[in-house]
């Protein structure tokens, strides 16, 4: 079975969302991942102007809400790993929330979402970086 494909972006601010090409750059990056996987894109999120620190998100509690309810297989896509959190305790129960709803998790800059103790590491050193970097800005 193909397995179907949603994009999730996410830009944190206002500004971001007016001036920037952020979120169409992130689609458009993971359309062509889906692409070249011959994945079907069903669904794009478009988190705009939500803080990567926060958990309750408008779109992301509609897009775990949409995997609950649909029939996959599912892999839910996204750009960097900062575009899906910026903390590290935020990350680990998103990426919970998706799994547990029963989709795949794909990163395009870095493996996430491993169960081996290197790609765990790796993966919390670099939650962490980005969560100092929001909390230092």
């Amino acid at each position: 079975m193909r397995k179907k494909a949603i994009i999730y972006c996410r830009v944190s601010s206002d500004k971001q969302v007016r001036e920037g090409h952020g979120l169409e750059s992130q689609e458009k990056r993971g359309r062509d991942f889906a692409k070249s996987k011959k994945y079907q894109v069903v669904k794009v999120v478009h988190e705009k102007g939500v803080s990567g620190g926060k958990v309750d998100r408008p779109e992301l509690n509609n897009l775990i809400d949409f995997l609950v309810i649909n029939e996959g297989p599912f892999i839910v896509i996204f750009d960097d790993i900062s575009r899906l959190a910026r903390g590290v305790d935020t990350h680990r129960l998103i990426i919970k929330a998706i799994k547990e709803a029963g989709a795949e998790i794909y990163c395009l800059n870095m493996k996430i979402g491993g169960d081996n103790p290197e790609d765990l590491l790796a993966e919390t050193i670099v939650a962490a970086t980005k969560e100092y970097e929001r909390l230092s800005n």
